[in-house]
């Protein structure tokens, strides 16, 4: 997990009001930015649903618009299987219509990666690219000129910020801003899963 001294290295490139809540995304543990949105987590709250942690569910949600009613009689069978089988107060149905009323919950603004190897860590913090702004933190950066510019090189081309946790090197690299070329279900999953991360965090102990 990051430590807080990491926490501090980003807080520069991060609003005044976010922390990092320590997560497990795309079977890593990272550091995590996130803007839970309040009406859509007090919205579920109120209706007793967690994270959607259902791909097929997201991609027909994904299709409808948001609170807005379309005929179900345009979804196919498989569509209106999926949604059958939905929780409550993602979707209402009503006289032949369907509005979706679920939406993503929050944005994960960026994900911070911990590694040793700066090669290995790329890779990683690269997997994140469709969701978010990225960060690589490193114990140091490389000895050899070469192999920094190297760094510096790849971690632009990737868009990925470099960091290190050393007290005397601090940033290589800051992060290129996050601009999906598309949205898909795909990021709502992701934010999803993000949620569901959330969500236990803030379980009260003994529950």
């Amino acid at each position: 997990m990051l430590t807080l001294g990491i926490q501090r290295l980003l807080a520069p490139k991060l609003s005044p009001w976010a922390t990092i809540v320590p997560m497990r995304l795309l079977g890593r543990n990272v550091g995590a930015v996130v803007t839970r949105l309040e009406d859509e987590h007090r919205r579920r709250e109120e209706h007793g649903v967690g994270a959607l942690d259902n791909s097929n569910l997201l991609r027909v949600l994904f299709q409808l618009p948001h609170r807005v009613s379309v005929p179900s009689s345009g979804l196919s069978s498989w569509e209106r299987n999926v949604l059958a089988r939905r929780p409550d107060g993602v979707a209402e149905l009503r006289r032949g219509m369907i509005t979706r009323l679920a939406c993503p919950p929050l944005k994960v603004e960026l994900v911070a990666v911990s590694a040793r190897n700066w090669r290995s860590g790329l890779y990683w913090a690269s997997q994140y690219g469709p969701f978010c702004q990225r960060v690589l933190a490193l114990p140091s950066l490389p000895q050899e000129h070469n192999e920094i510019e190297e760094l510096e090189l790849e971690a632009k081309i990737f868009g990925v910020g470099v960091v290190s946790t050393h007290p005397a090197e601090g940033w290589l690299v800051a992060p290129t801003p996050f601009k999906p070329k598309r949205h898909s279900s795909g990021q709502w999953l992701f934010s999803e899963r993000a949620y569901a991360e959330l969500l236990m965090k803030q379980r009260p102990e003994g529950d």
